[in-house]
């Protein structure tokens, strides 16, 4: 399967060291600007685990994520973060394929426009609970 995949990285930040640690992502990442096939970046912060924080990457591809791993900038760009792995978690990182995407801004377009006067296509039906859209 080919297509694009995020990648988590799982990170234990104590929370009077969560400043350094978002200044150190925003840094890293100025240093990963135009590395191919890497789409964007998130750091995100759980709501419900003090410390538990994530760094999710978009790529292009599984591909494109293996050829940043085996680079030789790959270790050292990413080393001012390793001392915060979430070693307790069996992986300290993994890799999804996106199966599908839905994006929740169509629908409302499409109610303003309607409001607006404008003839549309009809909307399709909204998937049945529990199921996804591919």
């Amino acid at each position: 399967m080919s297509g694009r995949i995020r990648v988590l990285i799982w990170y234990r930040c104590p929370p009077d060291k969560l400043d350094s640690f978002i200044e150190t992502f925003h840094a890293i990442s100025t240093q990963l600007a135009g590395v191919p096939g890497l789409l964007r970046s998130d750091l995100l912060q759980a709501r419900r685990e003090e410390g538990s924080v994530v760094l999710m990457s978009e790529w292009e591809s599984a591909e494109a994520f293996a050829t940043w791993e085996a680079s030789a900038r790959h270790r050292p760009t990413g080393a001012p973060l390793r001392e915060y792995a979430d070693t307790a978690r069996p992986y300290q990182f993994e890799l999804y394929q996106i199966l599908a995407t839905r994006t929740a801004t169509v629908r409302r377009r499409a109610t303003s426009q309607r409001a607006a006067g404008l003839q549309l296509r009809p909307l399709p039906p909204e998937p049945e609970e529990g199921m996804c859209e591919a």
